[in-house]
């Protein structure tokens, strides 16, 4: 029996919201993970914000709207969360240039626009100067990122005090899909795997495809974006707190401890 209306998964994107789509959808929910329009009236459960729209769908006038709804923040360490969001456009930049070469790289949410580099065209080769300039951009992005997360929880964490049972935190480094299925359901069926995982990269049939050459070309692109996304990650966070790094909610620790006990979580499981 589920014990709620509906339910708004409002964390960041690569913060298991696919895995929480699945396992909600397992377990008899009707769900849409998507990062554009949410269609509220057709489903009960809704996840994966658009990345460039934080509260896109502002969970403000969710919260008034459906009063019988629970909110989830999922979250994850700070540089886990920073690197797993530059792997998965980088990825779909591999992706993009196997499938189509002949169309330029622009600027996504995650890596800017090489028009003026490569022109027309695309490639998995890396230069110097593709190098530096996803270096300034990425950097730029990430330091947006942090401050932004910030901003978002704080701002979550703050609205729900005064109906602090309509909040639920997760933290999906620990024991979290039988904390959250336990909390949304009286009887649950199954308890899923993982959806996607970084190191499923290589399963993917493009990936599987290529030839010798092409694949050397591939890993070299992943590890040195990677590196480079390291490397300016690790030059904004140094700006911080030693602790933010592995931060998993606001920066103060006084702070995340008093709102930990105010809403039901699981950061005490192992």
């Amino acid at each position: 029996m589920k014990k709620y209306d509906k339910i708004f998964i409002i964390g960041y994107n690569k913060t298991a919201t696919c895995s929480f789509d699945c396992l909600l959808d397992k377990n008899g929910w009707t769900t849409q993970h998507r990062d554009g329009n949410w269609e509220i009236e057709k489903s009960e459960v809704f996840s994966d914000q658009h990345p460039e729209k934080t509260n896109h769908f502002n969970f403000k006038k969710l919260a008034e709207d459906y009063a019988g709804a629970l909110f989830i923040l999922n979250s994850r360490r700070l540089d886990a969360w920073i690197m797993s969001r530059c792997g998965h456009v980088l990825f779909n930049n591999v992706l993009m240039t196997i499938n189509d070469g002949n169309r330029p790289t622009t600027q996504s949410w995650a890596y800017p626009s090489l028009v003026d580099i490569c022109g027309e065209t695309r490639s998995l080769k890396v230069t110097d100067a593709i190098k530096d300039k996803y270096f300034q951009y990425i950097k730029g992005r990430i330091k947006h990122w942090v401050d932004e997360r910030e901003s978002y929880y704080n701002d979550i964490l703050t609205f729900f005090e005064d109906k602090r049972d309509r909040l639920l935190i997760v933290n999906i480094h620990n024991n979290w899909k039988e904390f959250v299925i336990e909390h949304v359901m009286d009887e649950h069926t199954k308890i899923t795997t993982d959806r996607m995982l970084a190191t499923d990269r290589d399963s993917f049939k493009e990936i599987r495809g290529l030839n010798p050459s092409d694949k050397k070309l591939y890993d070299n692109f992943l590890s040195v974006h990677l590196d480079l996304a390291k490397q300016a990650m690790n030059e904004v966070l140094s700006e911080y707190s030693p602790s933010v790094k592995e931060s998993l909610l606001l920066y103060d620790a006084n702070d995340n401890q008093k709102f930990l006990n105010i809403y039901k979580n699981n950061f005490g499981l192992t």
